[in-house]
């Protein structure tokens, strides 16, 4: 699922609403209903409604995003790693940023408008490793590399629970 919803995401962002749709449903079965101003996605037996094709579809990837910890009752990192971990660097950035604002983890810009103190590094917090780097790519490649060294541990960890 993790894997679909990093497609559908790309898809979206490539090709938009429409053509995310007629891929979904051709490429992974999805299952998509329309009524005026209401859009039905049923993908791997997950359904989710939204205003129109492009706001269900991003609810759902959000959704599976949100989950990857109860998809096999594993650590989100190491699911997430094990979805995502071989994607080149722009694929990676773009599916750790929709998954930070899917609710997995926290982000901030120090070029944003705060609601808090921030130091003039951005930063990314998700599934309970922080990255900092200069610029917005600097911040995620210093998560990743954080979260590569946490994974063995983390992974002996998830197979300890799993054995006992």
């Amino acid at each position: 699922m993790a894997r679909s919803a990093a497609a559908i995401l790309e898809w979206l962002e490539v090709a938009g609403p429409q053509s995310a749709a007629d891929l979904s449903v051709s490429c992974l079965g999805a299952v998509i209903s329309e009524r005026p101003g209401l859009c039905s996605v049923s993908i791997h037996g997950l359904t989710i409604t939204g205003s129109g094709q492009g706001d269900a579809l991003g609810a759902w990837c959000n959704q599976v995003l949100r989950d990857l910890e109860a998809m096999n009752g594993v650590d989100p990192l190491v699911t997430f790693f094990q979805a995502f971990g071989t994607f080149r660097s722009d694929k990676f950035y773009a599916i750790t940023l929709a998954s930070v604002r899917a609710g997995c983890g926290s982000w901030v810009d120090p070029t944003a408008p705060a609601q808090r103190i921030t130091s003039h590094f951005y930063e990314i917090e998700m599934f309970g490793v922080l990255g900092r780097g200069d610029s917005a790519t600097g911040a995620i490649e210093n998560w990743r590399a954080a979260a590569v060294q946490q994974l063995p541990t983390r992974t002996e960890a998830a197979f300890a629970e799993v054995a006992a």
